[in-house]
């Protein structure tokens, strides 16, 4: 309708506006704004239309970006799917749109209350009804969420909860109550990779979440990371039927790799790199132990960059204090463990280092991934020695399940590989994660700015050659590491050789002027992350665990030409 009124056009549209929050029962301390100001256009004559409403005039964004038109396409069908977008690709809008559509109620499983409230939070600044319930709210908060999800109709747009939550008896009742209703839309389980990174033992929920696949309601598997296999095991896990599954790459063309030798504990380092080339810039560094983060942090401050720390053993009020101070920007550099950092969402981060090497490529995805979030070039830096492996080791030594262990032990050795191989860095994540790529000359790597990438050349004689070594000096020593086959294969006379006899070892020389000494200590490491050679941890946790070495069983698999060795020849 429009009227002149002293030569002044009024026009005047109709618009459908939510019922205001504050006649919504939450818990205290589930702080909401008194009214929703938001408003979603009355009459939406498609469902691209619906679409691009909800996405403009809610999340203030003009259009969809990479795959998640598609996303949004797949839920909206109402089949289960399964959305694999790469960190910061907006995988809440893949969810939050189809939710806002559809209308009724979307619950949404996750992992950390700490990403819970800041999806809450994040969700209500865009006026929608959305509440929580988790292990920090009273009892009868809780009855009182429930009972309104019970009604007729339900005044919640987003209810919020953690795995435990999901599969506990009277929520699984009050959703079979709500489907019945037609009042429970989707249950989107977010950073679904947990199931498999979780599901063994740590958080047993999560192994649970597949009985709510008997709610015959649409659900939605999210993740930045996902290999087939895991790609199977969220599958299965969750009971998912028929998914629709939508994969856009994983590699983010604005994160530069790069893998660089640590010396020593690597502290030293970090702080030369930061103070060389992110004096100024916002940053995390990812640190194995708890006693590193403060130590790095300490040493920064020392080197005047105001550095703040954070892992799981700080009290809650700690925790809060310095993750504020970080994203306020009143520190620069943030040292942690990975209890920080899934779900973090600050846009200025431009460097993310790794002081030891990550224990899967999954881990080492989703925290690079914490970088450039505004699209603007940023840096991760993995410190690798490969003796940190054994600090690896050590924590997977101490997994109950031995399916679990062996799942550990081969994810960690990836990351070796990832490491030591002169192979873009990119390519390596690409076809790791399954996607189809054999040639990716990304120029945003150590390996193709510096032109190392290397031919591999099949090596099955010499690990052959080195396999019969070990096996031989196993017959007279049951302790035998490393640095020492190293020394009898390339021919050393030092004491440690001739006390013990060893140059007289067949193999003994059998490497000198075939491999430099840091070939074939690479070589070595290829060797152990492909099972030839087994590197055990023995000893006492009181005086120390050390790794010795022994033959795999796959000397006949080599023989035979089924296993296949490579070497790369350092230029």
């Amino acid at each position: 309708m429009e009227s002149n009124v002293q030569g002044t056009v009024i026009v005047v549209e109709c618009y459908f506006v939510k019922k205001p929050l504050h006649h919504v029962p939450v818990a205290q301390n589930q702080t909401t704004p008194s009214t929703v100001t938001e408003t979603v256009p009355a009459y939406m004559p498609c469902e691209t239309s619906a679409k691009l409403a909800v996405l403009r005039t809610i999340f203030k964004y003009d259009n969809f970006k990479g795959k998640q038109e598609e996303a949004i396409d797949a839920i909206l069908s109402r089949h289960d799917s399964l959305v694999i977008l790469p960190t910061g690709a907006g995988k809440t809008l893949c969810y939050a749109i189809p939710a806002i559509i559809s209308g009724g109620v979307t619950i949404v499983v996750c992992p950390l209350l700490s990403l819970m409230l800041d999806q809450v939070q994040k969700l209500r600044s865009k006026g929608l009804s959305v509440t929580y319930i988790n292990s920090s709210i009273t009892k009868s908060d809780r009855d009182a969420i429930m009972h309104n999800m019970a009604s007729d109709d339900p005044p919640y747009n987003f209810v919020f909860v953690t795995p435990e939550t999901a599969v506990s008896e009277d929520v699984k009742s009050l959703l079979s109550t709500m489907k019945g209703k037609d009042t429970l839309k989707y249950i989107v389980v977010d950073e679904s990779h947990c199931v498999d990174m979780w599901g063994l033992g740590f958080r047993p929920a999560y192994a649970e979440l597949g009985s709510l696949s008997s709610l015959s309601c649409p659900i939605v598997a999210l993740t930045a990371t996902c290999t087939s296999r895991t790609e199977k095991v969220i599958t299965s896990s969750l009971g998912l039927t028929n998914p629709t599954i939508v994969r856009q790459t994983c590699n983010r063309e604005n994160i530069s790799l790069f893998v660089k030798r640590k010396k020593g504990d690597g502290k030293e380092q970090v702080v030369d790199e930061i103070l060389s080339n992110h004096k100024q810039n916002c940053g995390i560094v990812y640190c194995l132990q708890r006693a590193d983060t403060t130590d790095m942090a300490y040493l920064l401050q020392t080197k005047g960059i105001n550095a703040t720390y954070y892992h799981g053993a700080l009290d809650p009020y700690k925790k809060n204090e310095n993750f504020q101070s970080w994203l306020d920007g009143k520190a620069l550099v943030m040292c942690a463990t990975v209890a920080f950092g899934m779900g973090i969402d600050k846009p200025d981060v431009r460097f993310v280092i790794h002081l030891s090497l990550p224990p899967s490529l999954e881990c080492y995805a989703q925290e690079f991934g914490r970088a450039g979030r505004d699209g603007k070039e940023a840096t991760s830096i993995v410190f690798s020695r490969f003796e940190d492996r054994t600090r690896h080791l050590k924590l997977i030594s101490e997994l109950m399940d031995g399916d679990h262990r062996s799942l550990k032990l081969k994810q960690l050795n990836e990351v070796v590989k990832f490491c030591i191989q002169p192979k873009c860095r990119k390519l390596h994540l690409v076809n790791y994660f399954g996607e189809d790529c054999e040639h990716l000359c990304c120029n945003m790597c150590d390996v193709c700015l510096e032109k190392t990438n290397a031919e591999p050349q099949i090596a099955n004689d010499q690990a052959l050659d080195v396999l019969s070594c070990l096996k031989n000096m196993c017959m007279s020593q049951n302790k035998v590491t490393s640095s020492l086959l190293m020394l009898v294969y390339r021919g050393s006379k030092r004491k440690e050789v001739t006390a013990k006899s060893l140059h007289v070892v067949p193999e003994f020389g059998k490497g000198k002027g075939v491999f430099s000494e840091y070939e074939l200590k690479q070589f070595i490491q290829v060797l152990i992350t492909e099972d030839v050679i087994i590197e055990e941890l023995r000893g006492q946790k009181e005086s120390g665990l050390h790794p010795y070495l022994r033959c795999g069983d796959k000397e006949e698999f080599i023989r035979q030409g089924e296993l296949t060795i490579l070497r790369y020849k350092m230029k």
